[in-house]
């Protein structure tokens, strides 16, 4: 969308927000599944012909540990509230 000013041309700089998919599970799921789910889904993301499916979606492939991955969802949350203070956004 190349009349859409960026975050920094819009004076909001130092925002980097980008997209991702994940997997979540409920709450207070048992380690050891949690464990097994993310090594099951990290083998088959990270396949050749997964790697090549994302790609032609012009997306990249990324497997984490269930540690790092909500840690991302953390940053990112504290990162979206820290935007929408600053915009001055409402959910009116």
């Amino acid at each position: 969308m190349p009349s859409v000013p960026t975050l920094d041309e819009s004076g909001l700089v130092r925002f980097d927000r980008s997209g991702w998919y994940g997997v979540l599970a409920p709450a207070g799921l048992p380690k050891d599944i949690t464990s097994r789910l993310n090594a099951a889904i990290a083998k088959v993301v990270n396949t050749r012909e997964m790697k090549e499916s994302f790609a032609k979606l012009s997306l990249e492939t990324q497997t984490t540990t269930p540690e790092q991955f909500a840690a991302l969802i953390q940053r990112d949350v504290a990162e979206n509230a820290k935007l929408i203070k600053l915009i001055g956004a409402t959910g009116k």
